[in-house]
């Protein structure tokens, strides 16, 4: 063999020892990077969100702390705004308890008219939710509320004067309603009695969380 063949048979051997150990290098750099770096990398990252939202819960809650003298104050006006209004709003737990409460009322109602109820309904289930905030203008507090609106259904029949107080109990009561349709008709069962009516009551009461 020529003394040129063998340098030239040296020159690719050193070549692809070159090549190989490149590749391995190349192979071992990708292999940290999927096993080491890349792991390393999102847990660093999942451990700084975990210590975000960790401050954000602390500073959240060292602001209730700071403000909880203004939020005492906006709950004791709220409650003495309550105690001195005329007409209070019915609280509940639940649709279910409420539409209970709100049975009894309209059944204390009837009574107090001398009026005899033949239906009455109160659907739990129909009840319309209304979500809303207000802002307390000296403290800046927002005060968000869960307010339901339950509807209702009575009708009974008397006496012109029963019918007239029964009314009267339901528009000026001790709780809020709002009346959406009367409906008054001579009861055709006592047409010896032309005093005596029959009235349907469609009505809605708003309802708030105790």
């Amino acid at each position: 063999m020529a003394p040129a063949d063998g340098l030239r048979g040296s020159a690719a051997r050193a070549r692809e020892r070159r090549v190989m150990m490149g590749g391995a290098t190349i192979a071992g750099v990708a292999l940290v990077l999927a096993y080491a770096v890349v792991p390393a990398g999102r847990a660093w990252t999942a451990r700084e969100q975990r210590i975000d939202a960790a401050s954000t819960r602390v500073a959240y809650l060292q602001t209730l702390v700071q403000r909880a003298d203004a939020l005492d104050a906006v709950a004791a006006d709220a409650e003495r705004a309550l105690a001195g209004a005329p007409r209070r709003v019915l609280h509940a737990r639940s649709s279910t308890l409420a539409a209970s409460a709100l049975q009894s009322l309209l059944q204390d109602a009837a009574d107090a008219s001398r009026v005899v109820v033949t239906r009455l309904e109160v659907s739990p289930e129909d009840a319309v939710r209304d979500d809303s905030a207000a802002v307390n203008q000296q403290t800046s507090v927002v005060i968000a509320t869960q307010s339901a609106s339950l509807p209702a259904t009575l009708a009974a029949y008397g006496d012109i004067a029963g019918v007239t107080n029964l009314l009267a109990l339901v528009g000026t009561g001790p709780r809020a309603l709002f009346v959406d349709r009367v409906s008054l008709q001579r009861n055709a069962a006592l047409l010896g009695a032309p005093d005596v009516v029959q009235i349907v009551l469609t009505l809605r009461a708003p309802v708030l969380p105790p």
